[in-house]
């Protein structure tokens, strides 16, 4: 509590991944001025490693370039005693994962305009950051590569926002991926990403699929008992099960979106992200005029949340502050 980077003192410890640690932080100035934002500080023993910290300075570059209000925005990129570190807006609530997680220990699932209109509103982000251009207007061909549950926030107004375009692709990385080499989460990969051929956007749909099947039935539609068992489901050239056989009252026409957003045919798989959350809100009408305050409540559904100098974040965090 209390130390600094930067202009930045540092509140609590939001979570630690394998290249970084995740701090919330407050930033201050004259005339009273302060605000909150999230740090992420690469890990000082791997500060040094010139491929790990392309990757780090990947990120900052592409999501500082992506400007839509459903992608988090990463606003800075500045140095701590040699180690590079992001500073991003902090976004208050849930993932989709913790929410999806605690309904189903409820057994309460969502409203099926809600989740409808969550996934539309990934969908508008994902499509705005597979659309970014440089400043010459040339497209960066962004494919963020691992969208799923746990890479979406839903904060205390209600707006929903992908983060994480850490392993993401782009026509102009610093780091080079190794070809054949396979990024992201498993149970959200399309076939073709899997097999390491080259990703485009259409992967981004077939995740944001799966990511609407769960959302639809509170199930895991790919996780298996081990890595092998996943690939394999995710392989099997048999449609995948409607999310009415687990949920009669989805209609018929969201199962057909939900259908052609899994296709393993990228062919008869929607093209674009946009195309996908089209058909979505015509298949639920309902969910296009949902506001962001039908969302908001669901920002609360973390369990275990805990005030520490007057911002919520997990329990489990709270003793965990920022040395």
């Amino acid at each position: 509590m209390g130390a600094r980077i930067g202009p930045y003192e540092l509140i609590a410890e939001l979570g630690s991944g394998g290249m970084a640690r995740l701090f919330l932080a407050r930033q201050s100035g004259p005339g009273g001025f302060s605000r909150r934002v999230a740090i992420k500080v690469i890990h000082p023993e791997i500060a040094s490693d010139p491929e790990i910290v392309k990757m780090f300075l990947d990120e900052a570059r592409l999501g500082g370039a992506i400007r839509h209000p459903n992608v988090a925005q990463v606003e800075a990129i500045d140095e701590h005693e040699g180690a590079p570190y992001l500073v991003m807006e902090y976004i208050e609530g849930a993932t989709l994962m913790q929410v999806l997680r605690a309904r189903s220990q409820r057994r309460d699932p969502l409203p099926i305009e809600l989740a409808v209109a969550i996934v539309a509103r990934v969908a508008e982000g994902l499509h705005a950051a597979h659309e970014t251009t440089d400043e010459l207007g040339r497209p960066l061909g962004i494919v963020h590569r691992d969208v799923s549950p746990s890479n979406v926030l839903i904060d205390t107004a209600g707006h929903v926002k992908l983060i994480d375009f850490g392993v993401a692709k782009a026509r102009h990385r610093l780091a080079k991926t190794t070809p054949g080499s396979v990024k992201g989460k498993l149970a959200y990969m399309a076939p073709e990403q899997l097999a390491g051929q080259d990703a485009d956007r259409r992967v981004d749909v077939f995740a944001l699929g799966v990511v609407l099947w769960e959302a639809l039935t509170l199930r895991r539609l790919f996780a298996g008992a081990s890595d092998l068992d996943t690939i394999l489901k995710i392989r099997d050239p048999a449609p995948v099960i409607p999310p009415s056989s687990i949920r009669p009252e989805v209609p018929p026409r969201l199962d057909d979106v939900v259908g052609t957003m899994l296709s393993r045919d990228l062919e008869e798989r929607f093209c674009t992200a946009a195309a996908a959350r089209h058909a979505m809100l015509l298949s639920c009408p309902e969910a296009s005029s949902l506001e962001a305050s039908a969302i908001a409540p669901l920002a609360q559904e973390q369990p275990g949340l805990q005030t520490v100098d007057d911002v919520t974040v997990p329990a489990r965090l709270a003793a965990k502050r920022a040395p």
